[in-house]
């Protein structure tokens, strides 16, 4: 597994994310766990401008079928715990995903060096696909 990151370095600072449940598989696929990293999205509320609850969100009852819970924490502690879990030359600064191409059995993805790397998963921050061969979760 690599791990492409466009920044010349870890950045950690920033407002806190929230990670929802499919967002919550990719790191679960590259063996990085985020349990006690935050806090847990039990219901998430969107009101109007004047206060009303326009729609709910039952965020526990969306973790039931993937069995990962929704959560939010700091970018940093988001961050850094998976990147401490990774051997460091599994991380490439200075490095982004300009290509992809799904049409065989393994996506490929194409660093701005030109290199195309297989994977079982390519996450970017502009697709997300996965290895459709036979046996593949």
């Amino acid at each position: 597994m690599t791990v492409l990151e466009q920044a010349p370095q870890l950045r950690t600072g920033g407002a806190a994310i929230s990670v929802w449940n499919n967002g919550a598989m990719a790191p679960k696929r590259l063996g990085v766990t985020l349990e006690s990293h935050g806090r847990v999205i039990d219901r998430l509320e969107m009101r109007s401008r004047e206060g009303y609850v326009a729609a709910v969100v039952d965020a526990r009852r969306l973790s039931r079928s993937p069995g990962i819970e929704a959560g939010t924490a700091g970018r940093g502690e988001l961050l850094e715990h998976p990147a401490s879990q990774l051997h460091p030359r599994r991380i490439r600064f200075d490095a982004s995903c300009v290509g992809l191409d799904d049409s065989g059995d393994t996506p490929r993805e194409q660093d701005n060096g030109g290199l195309w790397l297989s994977a079982e998963l390519v996450v970017t921050g502009l697709w997300a696909t996965r290895s459709n061969r036979a046996g593949s979760p």
